[in-house]
């Protein structure tokens, strides 16, 4: 009796487990015609009388899906700073020290607003990536996540004026300055070990973009994390030469390819940015695709750029699973001779598209052979 109750136990653990489901969210929707933001997203307008609007003029969108809590907090750069009249003078950490200039702790910052909005197809975000796999829809980052924010005492030919600016300090990977205290970031929090798989838009591609532990319980709080990335690069495209080795289709051919994480990495490598493992792929170039990342129970997650913005398209979280159980895999997305290929359409040396049936001399995937 003892031997079957434990089986019996034994069965319903596994059917626990089988039915950790994956928990999704799009924070945008395309239609073909128009991009619209999620419910949370669109409601949002400014902090007058509307709910997910803080106090201190932040926007703070929270979606609760199932076992995950996820946190869209955003606000754009001050427009103005106040100093003097009893602020604590400081003296700045690395990000700013070597100035001559007057720092203090700022008495007035005014966070101002946002309204989230999407990236604008074809515009600076080109959300329509116009690849070879599904488009990345995401919203617009908006708004610098600083670890501190200082006033700085304008001077001019050796004389304090009175004046004052914003000077900013930015997060270390170490954690050793803590967390942004403002700005934009993402947070993502869920009730079971497992990973997430976020979708973003990263305009500036050779700064780092951070995983970051902001669980003050926890021995890895406000240090980055280890994250993957796979996606498009700007400037990685298909081009004819992968035609002519039968890699791809030519109606491919200028479109941006999807890249592998091990891709992603080896551009990566071959950088100036090589050294800094937290930047997504190299040089200037906007990156729009997933970063894929694990999370420990009950623990906080954050995720941005320190002197930038992400855009957020959504998420996936697989409970029970590791950062490289969601990977793509390149075989599904560009193992097109085993799919697209044999699918291609097939051309006479007129160029005129036939059918495969026509005896002859054909043509397909850029490559001629003999029908007979």
């Amino acid at each position: 009796m003892k031997k079957i109750f434990t089986l019996i136990s034994m069965a319903l653990v596994a059917m626990s487990v089988n039915a950790q489901e994956k928990v999704t969210y799009d924070a945008v929707s395309y239609d073909g015609t128009t991009m619209t933001l999620a419910t949370e997203f669109a409601a949002v307008v400014n902090s007058e009388g509307v709910a997910n609007n803080a106090s201190d003029g932040k926007s703070i969108v929270e979606i609760s899906k199932g076992v995950v809590t996820c946190k869209a907090v955003g606000g754009t750069t001050p427009a103005n700073v106040e100093g003097g009249g009893g602020a604590q003078q400081v003296t700045p950490g690395a990000a700013i020290s070597g100035k001559e200039n007057y720092y203090e702790v700022a008495a007035v910052a005014k966070w101002n607003d946002i309204s989230w909005k999407t990236t604008g197809i074809g515009g600076k975000g080109h959300s329509m990536n116009n690849g070879d796999k599904d488009p990345i829809y995401t919203l617009d980052g908006t708004g610098n996540p600083y670890v501190q924010l200082y006033c700085e005492e304008i001077v001019t030919d050796g004389e304090k004026t009175g004046t004052y600016r914003a000077a900013y300090e930015y997060y270390q990977p170490d954690g050793s300055l803590g967390l942004p205290i403002t700005g934009l970031y993402y947070s993502f929090k869920a009730t079971e070990k497992g990973a997430f798989k976020v979708k973003v838009w990263v305009n500036n591609g050779n700064r780092p973009t951070y995983v970051v532990n902001a669980n003050s319980g926890s021995a890895n709080f406000a240090k980055a994390q280890d994250l993957l990335a796979e996606g498009y690069i700007n400037g990685q495209d298909w081009k004819q030469e992968d035609v002519d080795a039968g890699t791809i289709d030519k109606s491919l051919v200028g479109k941006r390819k999807f890249l592998s994480v091990e891709q992603v990495k080896a551009i990566h490598d071959a950088s100036s940015q090589a050294s800094n493992p937290y930047i997504i792929g190299a040089g200037n170039q906007p990156f729009w695709g997933y970063i894929l990342f694990d999370v420990e129970a009950d623990e906080e997650y954050w995720v941005f750029q320190p002197s930038s913005q992400i855009g957020f398209g959504g998420f996936e979280f697989a409970p029970g699973k590791k950062k490289e159980d969601l990977v793509t895999g390149i075989e599904k997305v560009q193992n097109l001779k085993n799919n697209t290929l044999t699918n291609a359409p097939v051309y006479n040396l007129a160029g005129q598209k036939v059918d495969k049936s026509q005896k002859g001399i054909l043509i397909q995937n850029g490559k001629k052979f003999v029908n007979k």
